[in-house]
């Protein structure tokens, strides 16, 4: 039974996109039960990740990403030379979620990346999986930028539970680089209530030197929502802002954090 053979119609993205790279007619068997009846069609499955073919080794990726399985062999794939399958693996692992641990730390290096897909697909993926944090915190002192960037990035993605960042992430607000602290308020506002604690940090992000820090500021008190009302009066000085998206950020972090 070959990659084409497992791709049945319980699959219909992956399996168009084997049956396109194969140039064949398809068997349509279903996955689940050729998987459970032999386990050949994850080994079909994972022999297709390294076909010549980039379509065909996307497709093998997003089908053992419904399956739940084939771990380690997605994790090799995010070292794949094609940017889009690496992106179809990192995607894989984010479908398969909790049960993908073992690909956080792979994960995490796939955020330097220097194409933007790839870097948002393991974010989602680090997001989907869980247990990621302490990780990524640790990410954040990468000495490498995009890594750090990553890092911040994809703690905003996993959103609340990603509260034992906060810490790490008021600390970013003042580094020297300018992505590093506009990252870094962003993730705050995607953490939302539970960044409280960062509220004054913040709040004297408002004064940032870049427009676009003060911004993110802006946008991460509104995401906190009541819990940064002591933003309030610092947030109207920021109506002021010679900056128009500033001065409207403001606006709609006071009406997030008095009507929410």
């Amino acid at each position: 039974m070959d990659a084409e053979e497992i791709l049945g119609d319980a699959l219909p993205e992956g399996m168009e996109i084997l049956n396109r790279g194969m140039g064949q007619k398809m068997i349509p068997v279903p996955i689940r039960s050729a998987v459970n009846y032999s386990g050949v069609g994850v080994s079909a499955l994972i022999e297709a990740l390294k076909d010549e073919d980039p379509d065909i080794r996307i497709g093998a990726a997003k089908a053992l990403g419904t399956i739940g399985g084939a771990v380690p062999a997605l994790i090799e794939t995010l070292k794949d030379e094609n940017p889009d399958v690496r992106s179809g693996a990192a995607e894989a692992l984010r479908r398969i979620g909790p049960g993908a641990r073992t690909a956080v730390p792979a994960l995490v290096e796939t955020l330097t990346h220097e194409n933007a897909a790839v870097q948002s697909a393991a974010g989602r993926a680090l997001s989907a999986i869980g247990d990621a944090v302490p990780t990524l915190v640790e990410a954040l002192k990468h000495k490498t930028l995009a890594m750090r960037y990553g890092a911040a990035e994809a703690l905003g993605r996993i959103g609340p539970e990603a509260k034992a960042a906060v810490p790490a992430l008021i600390e970013a607000l003042r580094y020297e680089n300018l992505a590093m602290r506009f990252a870094a308020a962003e993730a705050l506002g995607g953490i939302g209530p539970e960044a409280k604690t960062a509220v004054p940090a913040l709040v004297d992000a408002l004064k940032d030197e870049s427009p676009d820090v003060r911004l993110e500021a802006a946008r991460a008190l509104g995401g906190i929502g009541p819990e940064a009302k002591t933003a309030a009066a610092a947030l109207i000085d920021a109506l002021k802002d010679e900056n128009v998206a500033v001065r409207s950020g403001a606006a709609s972090a006071l009406d997030d954090i008095h009507n929410t």
